[in-house]
């Protein structure tokens, strides 16, 4: 085991609390068994099974996000039961990028203007007036669309982010980790890049944050994105929901 598998194993930090975003609450499907170290495994009466990454190893995904406007926009990712393109979140409204979701009745009179939605790549696009430039979010693996969607029924635990911007300005800019439930429940714990960033580091815009966490149908995170900013999130996942037959 390498020093930085140690410090994940061993990382927690005083903002998250275990009682809801620990290992518990990634989903019934994962069963606490799979700590033997076995490949995978899987529920009684389940068509889902874990699978574990191999020791020393880590699945990975890469989220990466484009800001060409020229406004800060707070842009959220994964909540796939309460997300941006599925409901108008007013909190999330700035100037001209209204936030209406590109499948409702008004998206659809907006179209292709003011909205947030999916374009035929996958990727989420969020769309001021005409001519106004975009914010645009990708998977490098995966359609994102289709990685949103899956989170609905194959959770996925986080080991760590590595975090990769274009500006220092954008490191002091908090990530939210949050969950909201069917029953109107709604818990957020922070995560500073900025602590886990060290001063004599090789590459000074790359940071691994070491802050595991959850992610299925109710949660996701939430980062303010400054104007003309690139960042790339680099997910770590240690275990991961695969349908079976």
């Amino acid at each position: 085991m390498n020093n930085l598998e140690k410090q994940v194993n061993a990382s927690s930090f005083d903002t998250f609390d275990p009682d809801n975003f620990g290992e518990d609450v990634v989903s019934d499907l994962y069963d606490p068994d799979n700590a033997t170290g076995e490949a995978s495994a899987q529920s009684a009466g389940s068509p889902t099974r874990t699978r574990i990454a191999r020791p020393g190893q880590k699945l990975q995904l890469n989220v990466s996000v484009t800001n060409a406007t020229a406004r800060l926009i707070t842009t959220e990712f994964f909540s796939a039961f309460d997300a941006w393109t599925t409901r108008l979140k007013p909190e999330l409204v700035t100037g001209n990028y209204s936030m209406i979701p590109a499948l409702s009745l008004e998206g659809l009179a907006a179209a292709p203007d003011n909205i947030v939605g999916y374009n035929d790549s996958g990727d989420l696009e969020v769309r001021g007036n005409a001519g106004d430039p975009k914010l645009t979010i990708g998977c490098g693996e995966y359609p994102y669309n289709s990685l949103v969607e899956s989170t609905k029924t194959l959770p996925f635990y986080v080991s760590y982010i590595r975090y990769t911007v274009s500006t220092d300005n954008q490191i002091s800019k908090n990530i939210t980790h949050f969950r909201r439930t069917f029953g109107g429940g709604i818990k957020s714990n922070i995560i500073s890049p900025r602590a886990y960033f060290k001063p004599n580091q090789f590459q000074n815009k790359t940071i691994d944050i070491l802050a595991p966490f959850a992610i299925d149908g109710e949660t996701g995170l939430s980062i303010p994105i400054l104007a003309g900013e690139n960042i790339t999130l680099a997910f770590f996942i240690q275990r991961w929901g695969k349908n079976t037959i």
